[in-house]
């Protein structure tokens, strides 16, 4: 994989994870003609990687990139890595020798960080899905088992450890 590639794959994961909302995912993903609920992945992060993979894969990236920039959601400002060369070209020429070395040496360790970074970023938002579905679950969790209780009869017992052999010998 190019590092260009691997930017590219980067910046469009940003894009759509930052920029886009669950339903507004699902809508893109409509229109697209891919299927939401069929990317093998749970959350907003997880959809959204799923959907790059499966552009990237099809050798599509360009088609999702064009996508995002007919919604003005990529500017050639963002991460332009003309741009960037072009600066970059400028600052090194300005330099002696070892000094080109030292800056090639610094943008290759920011390059990396910022990949590093990139990559964080999509698992946190990954674990803050997995954290609001456990929560969404604990609740569920707790109107089932107050049903339970009600749907038995059996009183809330004071001592926890009472309930819970109350549960263990519900049929």
């Amino acid at each position: 994989m190019t590092e260009q590639t691997l930017r590219k794959d980067l910046l469009l994961l940003h894009v759509l994870t930052e920029r886009f909302n669950t339903e507004e995912l699902k809508t893109l993903c409509f229109e697209l003609n891919v299927d939401f609920e069929s990317l093998p992945a749970q959350g907003k992060a997880g959809k959204a990687r799923e959907l790059v993979q499966l552009f990237k894969h099809q050798g599509q990236l360009e088609q999702l990139e064009a996508k995002l920039r007919k919604k003005n959601l990529i500017r050639d400002d963002d991460y332009s890595q003309e741009r960037f060369q072009e600066l970059a070209q400028s600052i090194s020429a300005r330099l002696d020798a070892p000094g080109q070395e030292e800056f090639k040496e610094l943008n290759q360790q920011i390059d990396a960080y910022l990949d590093k970074l990139s990559i964080l970023h999509a698992q946190m938002a990954e674990w803050k899905e997995v954290h609001n579905l456990l929560q969404d679950l604990q609740k569920d969790f707790a109107r089932c088992r107050t049903h339970i209780y009600a749907f038995r009869g059996v009183r809330r017992d004071p001592n926890p450890q009472a309930q819970n052999n109350l549960l263990d010998n519900i049929d």
